[in-house]
């Protein structure tokens, strides 16, 4: 989906969320960075991006100081506290089985009073685990390893390795560039989805993770 252009865009309003959240004039690494829409309307400079595809990185590069190929459930090519920051928008729902390790990384990349910020679809909203489940009949998310994370799952690895924390409600829109999922399949999807956002419009899609390392409680992971 991305060739040389953006796989998402994210809206005007959603883009100034992330600008709140975001504190300016730090260092931060944007894991699961896509294409780098964000910070192409951000414009921060020492912005950092990982991304599996070789696709959006080649994108990502015009926007961010340096932007890597790589896998964020694997040792991120930086060292040891490099980043005030982490960024993770929308990612870690994709590597829900590898979480331990990640959370690992994040904690050794970032400088001992360093921050995690990480965006999340809520699997308590109902609407939102309905369209992301695997086995929903009415799941819209394009990739098959999507689904929605539950609060506690994601607390129980914060507290793991070390990070004072708190969550936010928090609802970030935008659309899918050259989906692959047939027209007619989401036009059949389309009046359940609709209603589930009547039923639900009130409660917030996503949840805000706010981490907050403390060096003297981090463990890494050994790695083979």
């Amino acid at each position: 989906m991305a060739r040389g252009h953006h796989s998402y865009l994210y809206t005007v309003a959603s883009i100034k969320k992330i600008d709140e959240i975001v504190p300016h004039d730090v260092r931060v690494l944007n894991i699961g960075c896509g294409t780098g829409q964000v910070n192409e309307c951000l414009k921060r400079d020492d912005w950092y991006g990982i991304d599996i595809s070789p696709n959006s990185v080649a994108v990502a590069q015009r926007y961010f100081k340096e932007a890597k190929v790589g896998d964020v459930t694997e040792r991120f090519d930086y060292p040891d506290g490099f980043f005030d920051l982490v960024l993770s928008i929308n990612t870690l729902h994709h590597v829900a089985e590898k979480l331990d390790a990640v959370f690992s990384e994040i904690g050794r990349v970032l400088v001992p009073a360093g921050t995690l910020l990480a965006v999340e679809p809520d699997a308590q909203n109902p609407k939102t685990y309905l369209t992301h489940h695997p086995r929903s009949p009415i799941r819209v998310v394009p990739c098959k390893d999507e689904r929605a994370l539950y609060k506690n799952d994601v607390a129980a690895l914060a507290q793991k390795y070390g990070f004072a924390f708190e969550f936010k409600p928090i609802t970030l829109t935008g659309a899918q560039m050259g989906c692959k999922t047939p027209f007619v399949i989401r036009l059949l999807k389309a009046p359940f989805v609709f209603l589930l956002e009547l039923a639900y419009h009130a409660k917030a899609e996503s949840f805000l993770l706010i981490a907050k390392k403390n060096g003297s409680l981090y463990r890494p992971v050994p790695r083979e």
